[in-house]
């Protein structure tokens, strides 16, 4: 099990860190080691430049690895995998942290893949507007016909048929040849109240047919 050994002593002038305090060392399992304080990385496990030998529990750096300025006392994050397994739900304690008690808790896979966040509304059912964007760019609220609600947070736009759109929501409008561009047949979100009340559509060519949801 990969975990971070806080149990060594560090001698950066012989560029040396014991790890005879731990139990059961062993030099195959030390995966990294970074110098705190500079964020210098002493030992890569697989990286010629900063292998490492070792003596039982002693690990000598490469010499080229610099430990100029250190102190014995500086901070190390060191790597190191056990190669003992994680522990089962069985072995875990029976707090909220435990395996066992967020077990059926996660959303079941969809085609091999944890859902995404398309899964249900946080507060209010969608709304559903079909409108028309022509090659005058209009606002948002402008194709729906209404003002955005206040509680909408997001808008899926789908240009169905026509041509392919483009949109800006940065509070300049869009050109058929400057924008985001969102082609026929996909969908495309807009998320955040000021995206929505700043966006701005325009047909990239003839009037297109586009679905709009908005949710909260």
């Amino acid at each position: 099990m990969k975990q971070r050994l806080t149990t060594y002593t560090f001698n950066p002038a012989a560029k040396t860190i014991d790890f005879s305090a731990l139990a059961g060392f062993d030099f195959r399992g030390l995966l990294a080691i970074i110098h705190g304080p500079s964020g210098a990385t002493l030992y890569a496990a697989g990286v010629a430049a900063l292998a490492a030998s070792v003596s039982g529990a002693v690990v000598t750096l490469n010499a080229s690895v610099g430990t100029m300025g250190m102190a014995s006392a500086d901070p190390l994050l060191v790597f190191y995998d056990d190669g003992a397994s994680p522990a089962s739900a069985g072995a875990q304690s029976t707090g909220n942290a435990s395996l066992a008690s967020i077990d059926g808790k996660t959303p079941a896979l969809t085609n091999g893949a944890v859902p995404t966040s398309d899964q249900s509304y946080a507060t209010h059912a969608p709304a559903y507007f079909q409108a028309t964007a022509t090659n005058a760019a209009q606002s948002l609220a402008s194709l729906i016909g209404a003002g955005v609600p206040s509680w909408a947070t997001m808008a899926w736009i789908t240009p169905e048929s026509g041509a392919a759109i483009r949109y800006r929501a940065d509070g300049t409008a869009p050109t058929a040849s400057v924008g985001q561009p969102v082609a026929l047949g996909q969908s495309w979100p807009l998320q955040g109240a000021g995206a929505l009340s700043g966006a701005q559509i325009i047909s990239q060519g003839a009037n297109a047919v586009v679905s709009i949801e908005l949710r909260g």
